[in-house]
């Protein structure tokens, strides 16, 4: 489903896909792959603002308010 002139469309995916949990980075792969396909024009920006929207939907950011609130670096 990638685009065959684009090579880097899986290093790409694999960057985006990065910071997202370990079990949501296969759905966002596939996602990703179909959402590239429907790009009417291709080019890095293109790709770039593709994926970077998608990431959005997929990613848990993490809570940092702890169980006590209490910072060990105060």
């Amino acid at each position: 489903m990638l685009n065959p002139h684009d090579v880097d469309s899986d290093t790409s995916i694999s960057w985006f896909a990065g910071p997202l949990a370990p079990a949501d980075r296969e759905r966002f792969r596939h996602a990703a792959e179909e959402a590239l396909a429907r790009v009417p024009c291709w080019g890095e920006g293109a790709a770039h603002r593709v994926l970077a929207e998608l990431q959005r939907g997929f990613f848990d950011p993490p809570d940092f308010s702890r169980a006590n609130g209490v910072s060990k670096y105060r």
